[in-house]
């Protein structure tokens, strides 16, 4: 009995997922939410759009416009700047219906006798519904914290690009070593990302100045280059997907546990402190 109840909610949720999947327009989608009687269903679909609407926030906070090379056309906008304006345009726009998605899924969750979203303090998320904190975590704070950055190693392993963050930790010592040890550790970044790995394609003139910094023609500024180009990859194509992903969940969780431990930590002192007056 267990089992068919089980397979009949499977079947149901499938249903809800292809008809979400494949509406036709924002406005069917709208009606999807306003004409389903499932509560679970509209609560999974209410995380859904609360997921996306973080990420998307997030990927329209990233600076879209890259800087271009002075050329004879300056001060003209050139077609890549208006793809840029118009994706940020139609970003705006998303996050807006997301919202009103998300708002129209809690008045008919609250219809159906399910929690009132609007009355919690967080107004994001029911316990267990999805994630505890929407704590944003900034990238160059993760970059540069070895316990954040330890789980986005560990996330740039799953997507099959961890050379692209140690590329970036390798350079990172460079910068901050003695003199002595900067020939070394040349010869090991190069040998380890530009000879045998390929996976970080470089420009011909910047790998030539890597071979030039090699046999001490140049200095190591080049690394800098590259550490920078690598630097917005990161940023603009995994910090997105990353911060919302369970293995940011996981940092924030251990992250807020010890800041707990800690206040309570200096809760004692402070009655320590207090008895011994």
């Amino acid at each position: 009995m267990l089992l068919a109840q089980m397979e009949y909610r499977e079947q149901v949720n499938e249903h809800h997922k292809r008809a979400y999947t494949y509406a036709p327009s924002y406005e069917e989608f709208i009606k999807l939410i306003n004409s389903n009687s499932d509560v679970e269903f509209l609560k999974q679909l209410r995380y859904q759009i609360v997921v996306e609407i973080v990420q998307a926030t997030t990927i329209s906070s990233f600076p879209q416009m890259k800087r271009q090379k002075v050329s004879e056309s300056k001060g003209k906008e050139t077609a890549a700047m208006k793809a840029d304006h118009l994706r940020a345009r139609n970003m705006k726009r998303y996050i807006n219906q997301l919202t009103v998605a998300k708002k129209q899924c809690e008045k008919r969750i609250r219809l159906l006798g399910g929690p009132a979203y609007d009355q919690q303090e967080d107004g994001i998320f029911e316990d267990g519904d999805g994630p505890q904190s929407q704590k944003i975590l900034q990238f160059e704070d993760i970059l540069c914290n070895p316990s954040y950055r330890e789980h986005f190693r560990i996330y740039m392993e799953r997507m099959d690009k961890r050379a692209l963050i140690s590329l970036w930790e390798s350079i990172e010592y460079l910068k901050n070593a003695n003199k002595a040890e900067i020939p070394q550790l040349v010869s090991q970044i190069y040998q380890d990302f530009f000879v045998e790995s390929r996976e970080i394609p470089v420009e011909k003139s910047l790998y030539k100045e890597i071979q030039q910094s090699l046999v001490g023609n140049k200095g190591i500024e080049v690394f800098y280059k590259i550490q920078t180009d690598v630097y917005e990859t990161l940023k603009d194509r995994y910090y997105p997907s990353f911060i919302v992903s369970d293995l940011y969940e996981r940092l924030i969780k251990k992250e807020e546990e010890r800041s707990a431990v800690q206040i309570t930590s200096d809760d004692k002192d402070e009655v320590v402190s207090y008895t011994y007056e």
